[in-house]
């Protein structure tokens, strides 16, 4: 006995890429928004973090959601998110005084 037809195409590929493309878009806010913290903490101006790590944790999410293939072409923006990250902590704990942990 056969399965009666979906109501609709359902298109696994343009799924993935539409699921790509919004990883793509959450990476570049997420870095841009890691740029201007930056830039305003070398300027003296005090920062509110709060939502970063909510949006680093559904860019993540999103990520391991991805086929491989997709995960790997996106794999060199994280890269890029994790350095800046990185350099904003640094910048933050000297404006702080404060060393990280051993």
């Amino acid at each position: 006995m056969q399965s009666p037809p979906l109501p609709f195409a359902l298109d696994l590929e343009a799924a993935d890429r539409a699921a790509f493309l919004r990883a793509e878009q959450a990476a570049d806010a997420l870095g841009r928004t890691l740029r201007l913290a930056l830039a305003l903490l070398e300027a003296g101006r005090t920062l509110d973090l709060t939502g970063l790590e909510g949006c680093a944790g559904r860019l993540c999410a999103g990520a391991l959601d991805l086929p491989p293939e997709h995960g790997q072409r996106l794999r060199p923006r994280l890269q890029s998110l994790l350095a800046e990250t990185a350099a904003l902590e640094a910048l933050l704990r000297r404006s702080a005084g404060t060393t990280p942990p051993d």
